[in-house]
């Protein structure tokens, strides 16, 4: 339904993210800032791109009255939805796989087929890739679960560190601690099962110590591989065991985005598939040596 004199424009992305876009408003761009989680700014659009999660639709849906064109682009992305929910269905555990007792609420039968997938197939190292609201976060605790993985890191973006949190007090049993690391001088507690940190704090606090099991959520963040934080991250990952890689969009731009991703599961390296950087750029990036070094 259309409603021009509504100020915000939205649209769907390639990659399945909402897009807002409006004249400049100061009150605009409050609502925005306020309301919804992993939002960020398109410099080149001059709009803003925020994740189609639930809590985020939610927040349209109580204030539709700010939206053009609201309710065709909410249908379209709750049709998607249903498929790929329904399509999920034929995956399922095998029947001589039991989950372990103890969690909150009940899987789904693709992500059951999930934990049984990383506990055994992928031995411990995998990526969930599931789109946007499939349930990686649950998949990921129900794992942890299941292999009794604790202490356990978990390193996302600071927007979603709250969630998480809530995530793991929801599903996990009444005697899990989860400790959210605020600041860079947090001392992470002995005694946490979960601990939760940005990107941005993970490596200051979370180096010298040893976790049985590190998930990285939105690990897209990890595209740089030149970057200090991605270094950080993945030694803390690779330290331990058990790790986890989450994100429905691993290719954000280029495919040396994954290199650094791939890194935490022990794919690349040498003597591994992928190889070091440049035999991985030469391969999927066309990297070659350049009038200028290597490009």
């Amino acid at each position: 339904m259309s409603n021009p004199k509504a100020p915000i424009s939205l649209q769907e992305t390639s990659d399945h993210r909402l897009r807002m876009s409006f004249a400049y408003d100061a009150g605009l761009i409050g609502f925005v800032k306020s309301s919804f989680d992993g939002r960020q700014y398109d410099n080149s659009t001059r709009s803003w791109l925020v994740p189609a999660t639930d809590k985020n639709l939610e927040k349209i849906r109580a204030n539709m009255h700010r939206f053009k064109e609201v309710e065709t682009v909410l249908r379209r992305i709750q049709d998607r939805k249903a498929e790929r929910v329904s399509a999920s269905q034929s995956f399922a555990a095998s029947e001589k796989f039991a989950l372990r007792e103890g969690l909150r609420g009940n899987l789904r039968p693709y992500q059951a087929a999930g934990v049984e997938f990383i506990s055994t197939h992928a031995k411990n190292k995998a990526y969930i890739g599931d789109e946007m609201g499939l349930g990686k976060t649950i998949t990921a605790l129900a794992y942890a679960h299941q292999e009794q993985a604790y202490p356990a890191l978990v390193v996302c973006p600071a927007v979603v560190v709250g969630n998480w949190k809530r995530e793991a007090e929801t599903w996990l049993p009444e005697n899990k601690t989860v400790q959210v690391i605020k600041k860079g001088t947090d001392r992470i507690d002995p005694k946490a099962d979960i601990v939760v940190a940005s990107y941005a704090l993970a490596g200051k606090v979370a180096k010298d110590k040893r976790f049985e099991l590190v998930i990285c959520d939105e690990a897209h963040y990890l595209k740089n591989y030149q970057a200090k934080r991605t270094k950080e991250v993945v030694a803390i990952a690779k330290a331990a065991p058990r790790r986890l890689m989450l994100s429905g969009t691993p290719v954000t731009n280029k495919p040396r985005d994954l290199f650094s991703q791939l890194e935490v599961l022990d794919i690349t390296g040498s003597g591994n598939p992928m190889g070091n950087f440049f035999r991985f750029a030469e391969r999927y990036c066309g990297g070659h040596q350049g009038r200028y070094g290597y490009d």
